[in-house]
Parts: structure tokens; sequence; C-alpha cells
């Protein structure tokens, strides 16, 4: 009678183990398919950043271009500004002595040349 109270206390423990083995294998189960989402949760954010970081060169590039080509047309209607002023001190020197002011300049270091000469 002893042994077989033995064996069944032993089976009962044995059921008892096997039902917490079950558990600790569910368990295990869920942490794994926790972790594995939470890998690719992180894999889904770092694509996210380098993108975000991606997009954050090409708009500080595209910045940078487009700074270069407002002061290359800022100096460019400066230049532009200058040789019309030019222009209108030639025209205004051609208009009062009859002569462009590329003559004139010539004739002026004509006229140099003879009161040396």
């Amino acid at each position: 009678m002893q042994l077989k109270a033995d064996i069944e206390t032993n089976a009962q423990h044995k059921r008892s183990v096997q039902k917490k083995l079950d558990k600790l294998e569910r368990e295990r189960d869920e942490k794994l398919y926790e972790f594995r989402s939470e890998l690719e949760e992180n894999d889904s954010v770092n694509a996210m950043y380098n993108q975000h970081l991606h997009n954050l060169r090409d708009i500080e590039f595209v910045r940078k271009e487009k700074q270069a080509e407002f002061h290359i047309k800022q100096r460019e209607m400066y230049i532009d500004n200058l040789k019309a002023q030019l222009a209108m001190r030639d025209q205004i020197i051609k208009d009062k002595l009859g002569a462009s002011i590329t003559n004139f300049l010539k004739q002026d270091m004509m006229t140099m040349q003879d009161i040396e000469g």
C-alpha cells in the first residue's frame, strides 16, 4: 500500500513539475516573441532614424546650394549694376566731351606725352 501511495505521490509530483515546466516554456516563448518584436521595432526605428539623418543632410546640402546660388546671383547683379554705371559714365563723358571714355583716356595720355615731350 505504501508503495502504491508513493507511486501516486510521485505521479502527482511529476504532473505538477510538468505543469510548471509547460508554464515556464510558455513564458519563455512569450518573452522570446516580445524580444523579437522589440528587435524588429528597434530595427524599424533605426531605419527611420537613418533616413531622417539622410534627409537632414540632403536638406542642408540643398540649403547651402541655394545660398551659394543666391550669392552668385547677388554678385552678378552687382557686376551688372557696375557695368550699367560705367556705361552711363561713358555716355555722360561722350555727351559732354564728344568722345568716349576710352578715347578720352587715350587722348589724355597723348596730351600728357605732349606736355612731357
